[in-house]
């Protein structure tokens, strides 16, 4: 699937691609971001209205341009930086960190 509806910014459109895997697992990080939003100060709409939902055991894919939201896109996800509006949601709820060293 890929979606470049509404990931907006910068010059550009960042598309983001799923992979379902060949054998569905049930380990992992379920994700869903809803009406998500996010401008910066004086400055641009990064997103607004993101939609995304990813399975648990999915691969996912973002790719675009320089300033359209890419890095801005992982921040919110890993709650470095809140949204302006909507939610983001994991299942499960806190999911575990591991660092690999």
């Amino acid at each position: 699937m890929v979606d470049d509806s509404q990931a907006v910014g910068g010059s550009g459109r960042a598309k983001i691609a799923t992979v379902t895997p060949l054998l569905q697992t049930s380990t992992g990080v379920a994700l869903r971001l809803n009406g998500v939003r996010r401008a910066f100060a004086n400055g641009p709409v990064v997103l607004n209205d993101f939609t995304l939902d990813v399975a648990a055991g999915e691969f996912l894919a973002i790719l675009g341009p320089s300033g359209c939201g890419k890095s801005t896109l992982l921040r919110l996800v890993a709650r470095l930086i809140p949204p302006d509006a909507g939610t983001i949601a994991t299942s499960p709820a806190q999911p575990r960190a591991a660092f690999l060293g």
